[in-house]
């Protein structure tokens, strides 16, 4: 879902998700679409329009959104690539409307350099040279609404060229606007205890935030867990920059508090975040800065994205086959460890807002796997919508496996009719080995069964666990292979590299390469599951994952050769690499572990050639027991070391690193994001970054 349906009523959304993503550095193209969690914004537009001799084809580079936003008055950078032609430069337009989403994103020139009433840019530019947008002022905005205009790149004598639709608005709080769902997981108390939180609100563009609801299941000093669903909140906000903002939400009336039990370990009933926002407005990343409260401290990081609209949270069009991805901690310090449930549920609609898992046209039905390694698991529930209006429901659900039954409880939002934000909402027993809190997504699986081993496309993982009570992070690039001899349509062999932080511990020489002589290897059945093996150190790893049918999937860590279980749960999806271009990026963490940072940032790339630069980033750091720190200064370099990779390092040189990490290792996705993985053997509790733009394509 993206901000043309939030700011306009129709947009050809399918066309949309089908654009080509440009990225910020030169390499090697990668695989193909999005993996997990919803497509990426779309790139800045096509090639050149005709007309007249020898233009060339032009490629807006900056900014690699579409439907970017800016406030009245301010400045809004773009840059555009000329491709052969006849040695011109760019010429820049504007004009009112959008006259660009219908027509493939091709557009006549308008005004050339624009005008007062709908902004101004140089009307020429050489090639690749940074040209700025200043929008019109508050005047020219209508009273309660905002400002749609096309801005245009092209070569004379061509007549049409790439375009890009803005959206003018007049204020910093107007930014933020419509319908939201979101997920935080977090610690409390000096012990750091787990919780989780899935919930959705609306915001009014003038700093309120209204019609919320949480799911929450906070862990208990006995090992047991309290959650509660459909929780009131209200709150305000403050966007104070483009892509920055805080927020505090306060639960009205908090069921906790009228147990005839008082929990000891109650859910916050205020909560202050610092947020992050990108270009477009449709994604977020979010932190509790609630790290020095009395009586309780809280902290967590987490995200929150564009939710559709409630006409659309039916069963009827969120039937289909989708991959359920839950992960979190369970304990406390040392013996903190990562637990998990990742499976394929196939939704079957029974009614309106009711329905059911599998039938008799998927004689396999449902599967999952937890991270204990016990096998395979058959699913058999049912699902309700039972909110329409804020895109809530509940998963019932039975995992059978060696005539063992585990039941499941899982709530949540829906942020568009294919794609979930879940939390497992049955309360964990009292046990000396907790349960965890389990939080994650739920993705829909693109209809592409069977599969087989030739189903495995390159990709670029990402996964995060717990090892000794410490956070466990890997980010790598694997390819798979069939197995010929004997020919097989299900066995495979693997090949890749992996930048490993465990708790500290970095590889001598990153990143370590794995391949089928190591040896690594999969198999695959036709539902999309499969298992992995790969050889490093002389430990055998052991994954299962689940493909969602668009080149990527979801995977879960089980116990190792030597019994370590870190039980790192992420996904993989392919890379799709192929120009450079500047830009600004929004930063954030997803944590395993109480003493992590949580961290945010506002990140502008300056990009020379195969290298660049951090300039005026910013860094907002929430860490449990201490007081949260805003606006830190972030400076610091990073190069492309391998660009069949599309691998880098970072190395940051202000104090304090990023979140925590002074040196990083990089992947690129796209052009609307980047993975990092912290490399400082200093830092403890690495963390995986995610940098974008708009909505990521793997969460």
């Amino acid at each position: 879902m993206h901000a043309c349906e939030r700011r306009q009523p129709v947009f050809l959304l399918s066309f949309f998700f089908s654009l080509c993503l440009v990225a910020c550095f030169g390499g090697r193209g990668g695989g193909g679409g999005g993996g997990g969690g919803g497509g990426g914004g779309g790139g800045g537009g096509g090639g050149g329009g005709g007309g007249g001799t020898s233009p060339g084809t032009v490629t807006i580079l900056e900014p690699s959104v579409q439907f970017p936003q800016v406030v009245a008055g301010s400045t809004l950078n773009f840059e555009a690539k000329v491709k052969g032609g006849n040695g011109m430069g760019v010429t820049w337009g504007v004009q009112s409307g959008d006259s660009c989403s219908g027509t493939n994103f091709t557009s006549s020139l308008g005004v050339a350099g624009g005008a007062a009433n709908v902004g101004t840019i140089p009307a020429n530019t050489p090639n690749q040279t940074v040209a700025a947008y200043t929008a019109p002022t508050a005047s020219a905005i209508p009273t309660n609404s905002f400002l749609t205009v096309t801005i245009t790149a092209l070569q004379s004598p061509a007549t049409t060229g790439p375009c890009v639709v803005v959206f003018v608005v007049a204020t910093n709080n107007n930014l933020l606007f419509g319908n939201f769902a979101f997920r935080l997981r977090g610690f409390f108390s000096s012990s750091g205890f787990p919780f989780a939180i899935i919930g959705r609100f609306g915001v009014d563009g003038n700093g309120n935030v209204t019609a919320g609801l949480e799911d929450v299941n906070i862990a208990q000093a006995d090992g047991s867990s309290a959650a509660f669903t459909k929780v009131a909140f209200t709150g305000t906000y403050n966007v104070d920059s483009a892509n920055h903002g805080t927020m505090t939400l306060t639960v009205t009336s908090p069921p906790w508090t009228s147990l005839a039990t008082p929990l000891a370990n109650p859910p916050p009933t205020t909560m202050n975040f610092s947020f992050t926002l990108s270009l477009d407005g449709i994604f977020g990343g979010l932190i509790e800065t609630d790290g020095p409260a009395s009586p309780i401290a809280y902290v967590g990081s987490g995200d929150f994205q564009f939710q559709a609209k409630s006409s659309k949270f039916t069963t009827a069009n969120i039937a289909g086959i989708y991959i359920m991805s839950l992960s979190g901690p369970g304990g406390v310090g040392a013996n903190a460890v990562n637990k998990g449930f990742i499976g394929r549920v196939n939704l079957v609609a029974s009614s309106g807002l009711a329905g059911s898992f599998g039938n008799s046209t998927d004689p396999v039905n449902s599967r999952g796997d937890d991270q204990s390694g016990t096998g395979e698991q058959t699913l058999n529930g049912t699902y309700t919508i039972d909110d329409q209006s804020n895109g809530h429901g509940t998963f019932n659900f039975t995992g059978t496996v060696n005539t063992t039954n585990i039941s499941y409880t899982v709530s949540f939002y829906i942020g568009y009719p294919k794609f979930f934000y879940a939390l497992r909402t049955d309360n964990n027993a009292a046990s000396a080995t907790p349960d965890g809190i389990l939080l994650g997504t739920v993705g829909f699986e693109t209809p592409t069964a069977p599969f087989s081993n030739t189903s495995l496309s390159p990709a670029l993982f990402e996964m995060a666990g717990i090892n000794g009570g410490h956070a466990s992070a890997a980010v790598g690039i694997f390819v798979g292979g069939a197995q010929m001899s004997p020919p097989s349509t299900t066995n495979g062999f693997l090949q890749g590299i992996v930048d490993l932080n465990d708790g500290g511990s970095i590889p001598g020489s990153p990143p370590i390469s794995f391949n089928p002589n190591t040896p690594a290897t999969f198999s695959i059945a036709p539902i999309g599951r499969g298992t992995m093996s790969i050889l490093l150190n002389g430990v055998t790893y052991n994954f299962v994952f689940y493909l969602n049918g668009q080149g990527g999937g979801f995977l879960l860590e089980q116990p190792a050769s030597d019994l370590s279980n870190r039980g790192r749960s992420g996904t993989f999806f392919p890379q799709n690499v192929t120009s450079q271009g500047n830009d600004t990026f929004i930063a954030s963490t997803e944590v395993t572990t109480a003493a992590s940072q949580n961290a945010l940032a506002v990140l502008p790339i300056t990009v020379s050639g195969q290298s660049g630069s951090l300039s005026n980033a910013t860094q907002d750091i929430s860490k449990l027991g201490s007081a949260a720190t805003s606006g830190a200064a972030i400076s610091g370099d990073f190069a492309l070391t391998d660009t069949t990779n599309n691998r880098g390092t970072v190395s940051i040189t202000s104090t304090g690193g990023i979140a925590g990490s002074a040196t990083a290792a990089f992947y690129l996705v796209s052009s609307t994001e980047i993975i990092v993985i912290g490399t400082d053997s200093a830092n403890v509790e690495p963390q995986i970054i995610l940098l974008t733009n708009t909505l990521p394509v793997n969460r």
